[in-house]
């Protein structure tokens, strides 16, 4: 039986940093979030399901990228509202979107009415 994880968070502007990812607060949290993903790991989680928004989703699809390198059997589940979600996002923050795709087992486009 294959265990998974869902990962949902809050967009950047719910943090005291809003989207500057060099404040301590902002690496105290991507640490966790590295220490937790791979604490489930050890327990046997092999696939993390991931809300793919600006923030703790960015975040955590930016680290289960860098695992994958190192973990075939680690899948990822990539969960988006609707298609057009990050265009009005900044370029960067569109570009670490798309990116995370490379990494991407399944897509999933969950409509919310």
């Amino acid at each position: 039986m294959t265990k998974t994880c869902a990962i949902i968070g809050c967009s950047p502007m719910c943090f005291p940093w809003g989207f500057d990812e060099e404040d301590e607060g902002c690496a105290a949290l991507k640490l966790i979030l590295i220490n937790q993903i791979s604490r489930l790991r050890s327990e046997g989680c092999t696939r993390f399901a991931v809300s793919m928004d600006c923030g703790v989703g960015l975040y955590a699809a930016g680290i289960l990228h860098g695992l994958k390198g190192s973990d075939d059997d680690l899948e990822t589940i990539c969960y988006v509202p609707y298609e057009e979600q990050a265009t009005r996002w900044t370029a960067a923050l569109r570009d670490r979107y798309f990116n995370a795709y490379e990494m991407i087992i399944t897509f999933s486009e969950i409509m919310l009415n």
